[in-house]
């Protein structure tokens, strides 16, 4: 069984509108181990009321219109939603057809996501519009001191900027290229009015590394270990031979954090060429002379000119280091306008709000600098239809140098995408995009408790006798004796906290298993789970009619040309 990371902790009882009679309660009854023997007050069963008002109660029977396995009516069981369904490795199963689904079918999608998001991450409960003024990824990216200290400074150089000067040096290490494939300035459009396409060609590229230091001053700098790269020519066409995914080996110990990430092991490593014996080749004969399009370039763009550091110091044929302020950042741009579409602004988080999908291998450099160029063309697309040139110059289109100028947060002429104080579009609202939802429940997991049976409560699960053989004598001891008394039948509604108690009380591993996952067996058999009552949830809000008031949702117009775009590619390739 999954162990789920932490458990909501701002859930609240409610009073639902609508108390359902005895025929509506399930004819088998429930089972005493799913409610762990844990005997609550409140003993009533409610039916979901959505909120308890008509418009929310419209969006149920959307939903329960669709009927699917993991999503619409295959959630809900006697108008409950069975918790146990929700997630994303299930709703996965079941993606969105871009090129046939209704708006129906697409909120119906985007409810089991916001569900799956609300039940996988706590970020949505702990941060939600009456704490915060928005989610703490895009405060910290576009809000924080050194972020705009960063932003002041590379708009600074955007407008100093002549590209076409600053690169024509780069360009004579380029052999064989054709003149039309090269940027020559960043005055020129971003999409194509002619063919509906990006409009330049650039460097989408992604790291590996051993860790996430890229400051000198906090330490030994982290190292590379993949580097994936894709050439993308003017109207989205990718050249096959140019697509790179190099191992590459650090010279050092890949912690083993790291690997729990990117699943790179060091004897994966160890007969692969160094950095400093492909940096050369890979900067000179794809990045030099081109736009770079990085997702969080902070990061990327600070390892490559680490390692370009590195090189310079030891050989006479010196590198130019990369410039972050002309590297297109979907990361930056997404956040800009969309800030409150999902809490977690990953790469592949942002992947499954945009587009319904997860990133195949993600965390492989190569995978994630494919799904990099996705969301810049949503960016790019969304930037454009939102540019209305004036009267003065109606021919005018939306530039290269516009969408960069926008990403450092800067002002764009004629841009119909106003930031506000936190550098995020000013018509998105948060408070709309994020709502506590009431919610009828089974198979939802609300605490930790190491019950036992007692004189007041016979009846009480044994936890204890159910893990015994699994975890050991000595375990057994350190959870039943005297002065670790405390320990049992106490709800921990955090796991993180569960697990701190079982450290602090000196469980250790057995029979070949590690700690931790002696953790994990104790943790599994302690969940705690409601049943037919009712939760106040905070989730993402999918109604697609609340977008005029604020709600924070994809534009499906231009999702649909992205996905069907790519399918036929896929078809062609």
């Amino acid at each position: 069984m999954l162990i789920q990371n932490k458990i909501p902790y701002n859930i609240q009882r409610i009073n639902p509108a609508k108390k359902i009679d005895s025929s509506e309660v399930p004819s088998k009854p429930m089972q005493k181990q799913e409610l762990g023997h844990i005997s609550f007050r409140n003993n009533h069963f409610y039916q979901l009321s959505f909120l308890g008002n008509p418009e929310d109660n419209k969006l149920g029977d959307i939903i329960k219109s669709v009927n699917k396995q993991y999503q619409g009516k295959g959630l809900f069981d006697k108008n409950f939603i069975d918790w146990s369904k929700v997630g994303w490795n299930n709703l996965k199963q079941e993606p969105i057809n871009w090129k046939t689904a209704n708006d129906s079918e697409i909120m119906t999608f985007w409810y089991a996501l916001a569900l799956a998001e609300t039940k996988e991450c706590n970020w949505p409960s702990r941060f939600n519009p009456t704490n915060v003024p928005g989610p703490l990824a895009v405060i910290h990216s576009l809000a924080g001191q050194d972020s705009k200290t960063r932003f002041f400074t590379d708009l600074s150089e955007l407008k100093q900027s002549n590209f076409s000067d600053d690169l024509k040096a780069l360009r004579k290490n380029i052999a064989g290229e054709e003149n039309s494939k090269i940027l020559k300035t960043l005055n020129q459009p971003v999409i194509n009015p002619k063919t509906g396409k990006l409009n330049f060609g650039f460097i989408a590229f992604d790291t590996e590394t051993t860790g996430t230091n890229i400051y000198p001053k906090k330490g030994p700098v982290d190292k590379i270990i993949q580097m994936g790269l894709v050439k993308v020519d003017p109207n989205e066409k990718i050249r096959p031979y140019s697509i790179i995914n190099q191992l590459i080996n650090p010279e050092i110990e890949i912690p083993k954090e790291a690997t729990k990430v990117h699943h790179i092991t060091n004897e994966m490593l160890k007969n692969e060429p160094t950095i400093n014996n492909v940096l050369p080749k890979y900067t000179k004969k794809y990045m030099d002379g081109n736009l770079l399009v990085a997702y969080n370039s902070k990061f990327d763009i600070g390892m490559i000119n680490n390692a370009i550091s590195e090189y310079n110091r030891e050989h006479q044929d010196k590198i130019n280091d990369r410039k972050t302020y002309l590297t297109l950042d979907p990361f930056i741009l997404i956040q800009r306008i969309h800030p409150y579409l999902g809490a977690r602004k990953t790469l592949n988080e942002q992947n499954k709000f945009l587009f319904g999908r997860d990133i195949e291998g993600a965390h492989d450099a190569l995978e994630d600098t494919k799904a990099t160029i996705n969301v810049l063309k949503y960016c790019c697309h969304y930037l454009n239809k939102h540019y209305k040139p004036s009267d003065e110059n109606p021919k005018k289109h939306l530039t290269i140098r516009d969408v960069l100028t926008f990403q450092l947060g800067g002002k764009v002429k004629d841009l119909n995408v106003k930031l506000d104080t936190y550098g995020c579009n000013a018509e998105k609202n948060f408070g709309r995009s994020y709502r506590m939802i009431n919610l009828g429940v089974k198979n939802y997991p609300d605490c930790y408790v190491i019950s036992m049976p007692s004189n007041r409560d016979p009846y009480k699960k044994n936890v204890i006798a159910e893990i015994a053989s699994k975890i050991g004598l000595d375990n057994v001891k350190k959870l039943t004796t005297e002065e670790n008394h405390w320990i049992l039948n106490r709800k921990y509604t955090l796991l993180k906290n569960f697990n701190s108690v079982l450290d602090i009380i000196g469980i250790e591993g057995y029979n070949g298993k590690s700690k931790e996952e002696i953790f994990d067996i104790i943790a599994e058999k302690s969940i705690h789970y409601n049943n037919n009552q009712g939760m106040s949830i905070w989730m993402k809000n999918v109604k697609i009619k609340d977008e005029e008031k604020g709600n924070d949702l994809p534009d499906i117009e231009i999702v649909r040309k992205i996905m069907t775009e790519q399918e036929e590619q896929g078809k062609q390739t």
